[in-house]
């Protein structure tokens, strides 16, 4: 578990994909002074989540060997090409690692705040479910903006990609949310609520971020770096087809 003096809380913002908002959110809750919420990282969570797979693998795939082994009164006539540490130690050195790398990257300004965290647009839920696992006092908070809007603020850009690599990635963190969303330490918000300045999602957002709704709106005043591409009529057509269903639950159809 992660060890951070006198932090009261961590938050992670996860957004969709990317040009959702994570940013404009992020200054939302930077503008409570004893909050610090950091950039990307480039996804380097997704690297813990790979090793534990990879580790936590090797760790059931040896079972026999290591049994083997252990048993024998000759160990050294045993194969042990594979042999791993059990499950339980493999797991247990997975989310101590991450937890070691987490406190010292963020121990940088932690005496002048007490709540801390950063905003990724590259987690699913494996990276999630293990960021989970690291902290105990985590909050999440998931970010979804509708994929067409999206895609028109990607397209012709440095972040675009192929638009059936996109309508996947979209479809398939919609459907890590809602099966993260039961946890009480989950909570959804949509970017055209947001800057709508819809009631109910400004009084949420200024509950949980601890800022009043007059300083969300001083932020919302400000736009920076605004995207906005023309995209085809086939394009819109795709990303309606193979995202409806997703849409649907989002409440954009």
């Amino acid at each position: 578990m992660i060890n951070l003096p006198g932090i009261k809380k961590f938050l992670v913002i996860s957004a969709v994909t990317q040009r959702t908002g994570s940013t404009l959110l992020q200054r939302i809750f930077n503008a409570r002074k004893k909050t610090l919420i950091w950039g990307e990282h480039g996804g380097v969570i997704s690297h813990f989540a790979e090793i534990e797979r990879l580790t936590c693998r090797f760790s059931k795939f040896s079972e026999k060997e290591k049994r083997a082994y252990f048993n024998s009164n000759k160990p050294y006539q045993q194969w042990t090409a594979n042999m791993t540490p059990d499950l339980n130690y493999a797991q247990n050195a997975i989310i101590k690692s991450l937890s070691i790398y987490l406190e010292e990257l963020y121990k940088q300004k932690l005496s002048e705040h007490d709540v801390i965290g950063f905003k990724e647009v590259r987690y699913g839920r494996k990276e999630l479910e293990l960021l989970d696992n690291v902290f105990p006092n985590i909050i999440f908070i998931l970010l979804v903006r509708n994929p067409v809007s999206t895609y028109e603020s990607t397209y012709d850009s440095f972040l675009n990609k192929s638009l059936g690599k996109f309508i996947k990635q979209w479809n398939g963190r919609i459907e890590d949310y809602f099966e993260l969303i039961n946890k009480q330490n989950y909570k959804m918000f949509r970017f055209e609520d947001i800057i709508s300045r819809n009631n109910k999602t400004l009084r949420k957002l200024s509950q949980i971020a601890m800022v009043n709704e007059t300083m969300i709106h001083k932020v919302l005043n400000v736009k920076l770096k605004s995207t906005h591409s023309e995209i085809s009529s086939e394009m819109k057509q795709s990303i309606l087809s193979n995202c409806y269903h997703n849409m649907q639950k989002m409440g954009y159809l």
